[in-house]
């Protein structure tokens, strides 16, 4: 199990969930976005709770392994690796004659030439 803390919450959540966190956390800083990811953590009851974290370019997060019980199979079952959702766009060319009214082409419009 790891324990990230985030802003002025401190969460507890598995160590693998919490490794992936971290990674993506990375891919928003590194694209100066912002994403919300649901993350299962442990309550102080023992219960479980998704939470709602909004990453950003500019947020910290401290995430270090603490003292468990539990099996890695357990805590995985209990502590889900999160669905993040994709990060930027991709962009696919368009042929001349693909182009139609609906396709906003302004001045903006960049085409490698």
């Amino acid at each position: 199990m790891k324990q990230v803390n985030y802003g002025s919450e401190t969460l507890i959540t598995g160590s693998r969930a919490a490794d992936a966190l971290i990674d993506y956390a990375e891919r928003v800083a590194r694209l100066h976005t912002s994403a919300k990811v649901d993350l299962e953590v442990l309550e102080k009851n023992g219960t479980t709770r998704t939470h709602s974290l909004l990453l950003g370019a500019v947020d910290h997060l401290d995430i270090f392994e603490v003292d468990d019980d539990q099996s890695s199979e357990d805590e995985a079952e209990r502590f889900p690796v999160p669905s993040f959702p994709p990060l930027g766009s991709r962009a696919i060319p368009l042929k001349p004659d693909e182009v139609d009214e609906s396709t906003d082409v302004g001045e903006d419009f960049y085409s490698p030439s």
